[in-house]
């Protein structure tokens, strides 16, 4: 199981929303580590944009 998804880039690159594909670069458009538990298996962390952590 990946442990980050999408895998993190370099400082300084562009990474894209896991929910809609947003490219999130930090300025324009900025995203959210989520946490996601999962029973009787290790903690998964998904990129999401604001604009999609805020509609759900």
């Amino acid at each position: 199981m990946q442990q980050y998804r999408p895998p993190p880039t370099p400082p300084g690159q562009p990474n894209d929303c896991l929910g809609c594909g947003t490219e999130i670069d930090g300025d324009a458009v900025e995203g959210v580590w989520v946490e996601r538990d999962h029973w009787q298996a290790p903690t998964t962390y998904e990129l999401h944009c604001l604009s999609c952590v805020s509609s759900k």
